[in-house]
């Protein structure tokens, strides 16, 4: 025991030493941020690790803020929908966006995240500044006319509810970079691949920022995000 209690103090002491003597922290900067969460306002969400943050009460005009560069957002894109047209970030502009993942020939999850995207459809009267994206992780077996059958299978009419599919690098570079998506693939005995993925949906702002995640499983942040999404357009 008093070994014990030795060791502990010599670590003790270095630790302090190290400090003292003003060395870099020993915790990089993302990981001793605080940040302070403001009533009536969504956070965005930063860095490798997805911290939320509240910008100031001036972030209502995004043009007039200086914004953390790591702030995830959905970059630039060029994907394919289920008509056949070409579908770009530029699509999105001045919309705020519902985004999930899928891919048609998924048993598991993938049926039920569409329909809970669907239920909440019905849950938001006014759509004219929404738009639902539901993206393909399997795009090389899911071409936009697959997708199109899907969408008639699940009887997603809405006009703004696009089912895109694409290049495998850009899709996985979005769920990745943007959402932090576990999209990732494994090899099966039958030499195929089962695909792995998020059942959570997500809000973009209409500069294309994350600014809320929600489960789809059970279904009961489905009105966590119809009040978030009155926030955002309150709030501007």
């Amino acid at each position: 025991m008093k070994k014990l209690h030795l060791a502990f103090w010599i670590i003790a002491s270095a630790t302090v030493a190290g400090c003292s003597k003003g060395d870099n922290p020993p915790f990089r900067k993302d990981m001793t941020e605080v940040a302070s969460p403001q009533a009536d306002k969504l956070p965005y969400y930063k860095g490798e690790l997805m911290d939320p943050w509240w910008a100031g009460g001036a972030a209502r005009v995004i043009g007039t803020v200086s914004l953390p560069p790591d702030l995830r957002r959905l970059d630039d894109f060029s994907l394919v929908a289920e008509s056949g047209r070409e579908f770009a970030r530029k699509s999105l502009a001045d919309k705020y966006t519902v985004v999930g993942f899928f891919f048609a020939r998924c048993s598991g999850i993938c049926p039920t995240v569409t329909a809970q995207v669907k239920k909440l459809a019905t849950k938001i009267t006014d759509q004219k500044d929404l738009v639902f994206l539901s993206v393909s992780v399997d795009p090389e077996n899911d071409t936009a006319a697959v997708l199109g059958n899907y969408k008639a299978r699940f009887s997603a009419a809405q006009k703004n509810w696009y089912f895109l599919t694409g290049a495998k690098e850009t899709i996985y570079g979005i769920a990745r970079k943007t959402f932090n998506a576990d999209v990732v693939t494994r090899s099966r005995k039958t030499g195929g691949e089962d695909f792995l993925h998020t059942e959570n949906i997500y809000l973009l702002d209409k500069n294309s920022y994350l600014r809320g995640i929600y489960r789809t499983r059970g279904g009961m942040d489905l009105d966590r995000l119809v009040a978030d999404l009155a926030l955002l357009r309150k709030n501007g």
